[in-house]
């Protein structure tokens, strides 16, 4: 069965108990049409995600290549009755998927069962992902690899520490001006607890820690 879903309604899933399988984030969008399979494994979206249109997610319902036979003989009698007792543990899944924060996919992307996007992920369009990808990484291909990183691995670490999506929004709308730019340190200098927290160089001149003075 698949579901297509715009996601500024899902907002109200509460209300859909259709839909009890979808956990989704404040303020992630988009269109995605999710085949939803396995009532075992749950889709869960972050907070800030973009979905363009035309992005898929599949919990269950892959084809298993380890398997003598590729064919899925639960959809024809009378193989069917027999196919779900032995199988209704799998239905081809591989486990919940899992997209974290400030995620954005492009267009006809297609994410498998199983697979857990960090926060900050790019997924470029057409790519079909069906291994884990790491925080900021930018993934690409069919199958999907990591082709490179949006910053450094000391930004990451820092963008990770900040957790933006996690503000309210009067802190967002006050910081909106550094988000949607391309200075990512004055950025994290602004917001890093680590650097708010870190000790104030010491000045030439200024007394050390046995009352003595430099210079």
């Amino acid at each position: 069965m698949k579901r297509r879903i715009l996601l500024p309604t899902a907002r109200r899933l509460d209300e859909r108990p259709d839909l009890a399988q979808f956990e989704i984030g404040r303020y992630s969008w988009g269109h995605l049409t999710v085949a939803n399979r396995n009532p075992g494994c749950v889709l869960k979206v972050g907070q800030f995600c973009s979905f363009a249109f035309g992005t898929e997610v599949f919990l269950g319902g892959e084809h298993r290549t380890d398997y003598v036979t590729t064919y899925r003989f639960g959809s024809y009698p009378p193989f069917n009755e027999t196919y779900a007792s032995a199988h209704a543990h799998s239905a081809g899944a591989r486990g919940d998927i899992t997209i974290g924060n400030d995620v954005w996919i492009g267009h006809r992307a297609m994410i498998l069962s199983g697979v857990t996007l960090g926060d900050g992920v790019v997924v470029g369009a057409g790519s079909v992902v069906r291994q884990s990808a790491p925080p900021y990484a930018i993934v690409a291909g069919n199958p999907a690899r990591v082709a490179g990183f949006r910053f450094p691995p000391e930004q990451i670490e820092a963008m990770l520490r900040i957790k933006w999506w996690d503000w309210s929004e009067d802190r967002i709308v006050a910081a909106l001006d550094l988000l949607m730019s391309e200075d990512i340190q004055s950025f994290i200098d602004a917001y890093d607890v680590a650097v708010e927290d870190s000790p104030l160089p010491q000045q030439q001149g200024s007394a050390s820690n046995d009352g003595s003075t430099s210079g």
